[in-house]
């Protein structure tokens, strides 16, 4: 038989709990760190994104300053009157009003000395420029091909993109507004200011995210205003080492956060516009000081939950000890008293279930104790019947179940007690019985032997009688089937007869056709007996030339006349024949009736010798019927002496046994 694996309870508890335990903190801790990992990639892209929107607004509150002194200079009356008046034959620091002019550029440039180059004033018509720190552009200078000349194309002040001051050296850039005539609207020309980049520079160059994060400027045509890098100022966006998308971010002015790679380094970014100026901030931080940050809350986490999994498993195992070991004890115990061993003593405690067990397997013991001596008497008793003995007392005072088994041993005696008196009584009977069986088999095999002898007897005289009718029935056959060879014949020979009857209608038939042919010959010879006749005339009119013709008409005369004589002959001969050919088929008719007679005849012959056939093939089969019966009878008859004799047999050998039943019945020792 095979054993099924047995598994420890100890090992159920520790592994069916921790397990699942387990399992369920490695889940959690992956979910923690993994929604912890997003959170803190969350807000760093949330403080990145903020970083760049606060440089954004620092570099708008920078530039919108100086965008506002230049839109309201621009709207001062004195410039307006200024170009107005300004006249391409005299210069500009030479016109009328320029000495206000000048003030104005100067307390334009007073307002940030640190930051402002220049302030100056453009003319349209004259095509020169005048600066507060009294610059004048010579002649043939171009003011339609200076960069901020779009500013009088548009009602708002704009930036130029930066470039470097021939005379300082510096990055600058210019705020332009256009000035425009108040009476036609038509532009007169522009104020401006040159702005020094280098403070703003400076403030960007200070402005840190994180340990590793940055942020770029650019212009909105993508020149870059200040990067870390410094030897990467003045280019544009899409001429540096940058990923795609952020080229079409500043392409398109398109905000947002990106992730993208800049020389070979993987970074996150915040695309911001720095006011309505077009122009951009990228702020940016190492995606490695993120996900590095990310890394160590998973490690962290996973410390933690790791060493949490690990006590949780030592309090498991210490847990199923606790409770595997007393159940251990109980378990040794149970194979020893289920191996018959109560010689015990049961030392587990407790107040729970385990020693609730305990006490109880403890009164299990002192009450199998008491159910051994139980089992000792049964046993003697048991041993006492199996010797014969149904004289027997129970000493004990049986309880619970042995009760049943005492009143069962008690039942069984009084059973047996009676059960043997009833085989006593009915072995004699047996035995007279068997003694009267005897004799009557006896007389029984007698008269069988006699009868098998007269049966004998009777068989042979039917086999003979089975035979002659058998004989009978084969030559009845025999002449059955002459009979039918016979009826066979006939029937050929009135079939040829009927066929020959055919032949003669037939030739009947054929004889009237050809009378008709011999009447249309002897109609032709008449017709042609007709043509020599007029032919005959014709030539007798015709005198010498128709003499040949006449010769010719005496011999159609000649064989039309021969024709019918032969015609004649023909139809007296077949009128002759035809004659003949009834005669024959009227011979013929009554050939085929006496066949036909005779037939029927032989078949109504063949028919009486086939039942006679019958009836002899029947009486064979029931004389064989009647034989085997007689066989049958003679072998039962010999069977029944047989059998006689073998009862008589038996009964002598019943009627011992009865005796031999008798004496060990005779052997208990009964109640």
């Amino acid at each position: 038989m095979k054993h099924k694996r047995k598994t420890h309870i100890f090992t159920k508890l520790l592994f069916g709990i921790s397990i699942p335990v387990v399992f369920i903190f490695v889940l959690s801790g992956v979910f923690i760190s993994t929604q912890a990992g997003k959170s803190m990639q969350a807000q760093s892209i949330q403080t990145l994104d903020s970083a760049s929107l606060a440089a954004a607004n620092q570099v708008n509150s920078f530039l919108t300053f100086y965008l506002a002194e230049v839109k309201s200079a621009a709207a001062s009356s004195q410039i307006e009157t200024y170009l107005t008046n300004a006249s391409g034959k005299v210069r500009l620091p030479n016109s009328e009003g320029y000495p206000e002019v000048k003030k104005t550029l100067d307390k334009l440039q007073a307002t940030d000395q640190e930051n402002i180059l220049a302030a100056w004033v453009a003319d349209l018509d004259v095509s020169q420029v005048t600066q507060s720190d009294n610059f004048t552009s010579e002649d043939g200078w171009d003011i339609s091909k200076r960069p901020w000349y779009r500013a009088m194309e548009v009602d708002h002040p704009i930036l130029t993109e930066p470039y470097v001051d021939a005379s300082t050296g510096q990055t600058i850039v210019s705020a332009v507004c256009g000035v425009f005539s108040n009476k036609t609207g038509e532009p007169l020309g522009v104020v401006g200011v040159d702005i020094k980049l280098s403070q703003l520079v400076t403030v960007l160059g200070n402005y840190k995210i994180g340990e590793t994060g940055s942020v770029i400027l650019a212009t909105e045509g993508g020149q870059i205003v200040y990067h870390p890098n410094n030897d990467l100022i003045q280019n544009t966006v899409s001429e540096i080492d940058i990923s795609q998308n952020i080229k079409d971010a500043f392409a398109g002015q398109a905000v947002g956060n990106y992730e993208y790679i800049m020389e070979k380094v993987p970074y996150f970014g915040s695309v911001n516009r720095v006011g309505d100026s077009g122009w951009l901030v990228l702020s940016s931080i190492h995606q490695s000081e993120v996900l590095s940050s990310k890394k160590a809350v998973v490690s962290i986490v996973t410390t933690i939950f790791t060493l949490g999994s690990f006590i949780l498993f030592l309090v498991i195992f210490i847990m199923a000890k606790g409770i595997s070991r007393p159940l251990r004890k109980l378990s040794v115990i149970a194979e020893r008293i289920a191996e018959g061993d109560l010689d015990l003593h049961v030392d587990v405690s407790g107040n729970d279930e385990i020693g609730m067990v305990a006490s109880s397997l403890g009164n299990t013991v002192s009450q199998l104790k008491n159910y051994v001596n139980y089992i000792n008497e049964i046993a003697a008793v048991l041993n006492q019947i199996a010797e014969k003995d149904l004289v027997f007392q129970l000493q004990y005072d049986y309880k619970g179940d042995f009760e049943k088994i005492k009143r069962s041993l008690l039942k069984i005696r009084s059973t047996l007690t009676a059960t043997m008196e009833r085989i006593t009584v009915t072995s004699d009977q047996v035995a007279y019985g068997a003694q009267s069986i005897s004799a009557s088999s006896q007389a029984m095999a007698q008269g069988a032997t006699e009868q098998a002898s007269s049966v004998e007897e009777l068989a042979a005289t039917i086999g003979d009688i089975s035979h002659k009718i058998q004989q009978n029935a084969k030559d009845s056959a025999g002449a059955n089937e002459q009979a039918v060879l016979a009826s066979r014949e006939l029937g050929t020979c009135n079939r040829h007869m009927n066929e020959l009857v055919s032949a003669m209608a037939e030739i009947n038939e054929s004889s009237g056709e050809i009378g008709k042919i011999i009447k249309a010959i002897e109609d032709i010879a008449f017709q042609t007996n007709i043509l020599a006749l007029n032919a005959a005339v014709e030539a007798a009119r015709a005198g010498e030339a128709g003499k040949g013709f006449a010769v010719v008409a005496d011999e159609v005369r000649n064989l039309a006349s021969k024709s019918s004589e032969a015609a004649k002959s023909t139809t007296h001969l077949i009128e002759g024949s035809i004659r003949a050919v009834e005669n024959g088929s009227r011979l013929a008719d009554e050939a085929a009736e006496s066949l036909t007679n005779a037939v029927n005849s032989t078949r109504t012959v063949s028919e009486m010798i086939e039942r006679v056939t019958e009836a002899s093939v029947q009486q064979s089969e029931a004389i064989r019927q009647v034989s085997v019966g007689i066989d049958q009878i003679s072998g039962v008859v010999q069977t029944n002496s047989a059998t006689a004799e073998e009862g008589a047999a038996a009964s002598e050998e019943l009627s011992d046994q009865a005796e031999l039943l008798k004496d060990l019945v005779n052997e208990f020792r009964l109640q």
